[in-house]
């Protein structure tokens, strides 16, 4: 079911009502109300966090149904990334990840512990919690997309284990707000990786964004990612030039942990861009 997140409105430039702002989860009525960015004048999409598909393979003895961070790091191989002659294990040590969501997850660093008992990982480096300005007064409190924080987090986490992590909770799961965190995210010492995981429909307007998702001036590099969402479209800012899209799919492992197959989820999102010019790096392809 999708659950629809009120904001202030206008009519969109596009049709004769703005579309919303939306969350995407189970089992939740839909609710729907239009918005608009102040900041711009452009009518906004509906923002949605991507949903998590249903997995069934089982953890180790008294974890939960599911793939444990050790059997996803074996699947894929990240166990066995080594820098330096090996020397140096790739476990994420010495960078810092930076996720954006919406709201607060009061419970998260609680959570996180429990997370990391339960999969005998240790905690990491730092973690820490910021507004999307970097003030310690947090948002309000949202279920739906606390439990986007918490999957986020743990698994970023999970599967780099040795890295800081930074979480920019935005204001709200406007455009405006969730910018402003990523603003903030992107200039942060030690940043290397800023992850994403909502989206919306595309919107006339919205490569006046992609210039949040770049590099600033004497900062190292940072890879910005972003879900591409369920709905089997195309989806910003996964459509986004300056970043990495990252669609759902289905793994397949043997008893071992070791990757067989997988296949994507029928509604991951994806396709050319009806707003985004093609990229250099794409053309020819």
């Amino acid at each position: 079911m999708r659950r629809f997140i009120p904001s202030s409105g206008a009519r969109a430039r596009r049709g004769s009502r703005a579309p919303s702002i939306r969350l995407w989860l189970e089992g939740l009525e839909d609710r729907l109300v239009p918005s608009i960015d102040p900041a711009t004048s452009i009518a906004m999409p509906e923002i949605e966090l991507t949903n998590v598909g249903v997995v069934t393979p089982n953890g180790g003895p008294g974890q939960p149904a599911g793939f444990s961070p050790q059997q996803i790091r074996q699947a894929y191989g990240f166990n066995q990334i080594t820098f330096d002659n090996g020397a140096v294990s790739g476990n994420g040590s010495g960078q810092t990840i930076a996720i954006v969501d919406a709201y607060n997850q009061p419970n998260l660093a609680s959570d996180l512990h429990t997370f990391d008992v339960t999969y005998g990982l240790p905690d990491p480096p730092s973690f820490q919690v910021v507004n999307q300005n970097g003030g310690s007064s947090l948002p309000a409190a949202n279920q739906s997309w606390g439990v986007e924080e918490s999957l986020d987090v743990e698994w970023a986490h999970a599967l780099a284990p040795g890295a800081n992590i930074l979480l920019v909770e935005a204001n709200s799961n406007s455009y405006s707000d969730l910018m402003a965190a990523v603003n903030y995210a992107r200039n942060q010492p030690g940043v290397s990786v800023v992850s994403l995981s909502w989206g919306s429909s595309e919107f006339v307007g919205e490569s006046a964004y992609d210039n949040y998702f770049t590099t600033p001036t004497g900062h190292q590099g940072i890879t910005f990612i972003a879900s591409s969402g369920d709905n089997g479209t195309v989806e910003y800012p996964a459509a986004s030039p300056n970043v990495l899209a990252v669609g759902g799919t289905q793994l397949t492992t043997d008893s071992a942990g070791n990757y067989i197959s997988e296949i994507a989820w029928s509604d991951s999102g994806g396709g050319i861009s009806s707003e985004e010019a093609q990229p250099s790096y794409q053309r020819g392809v």
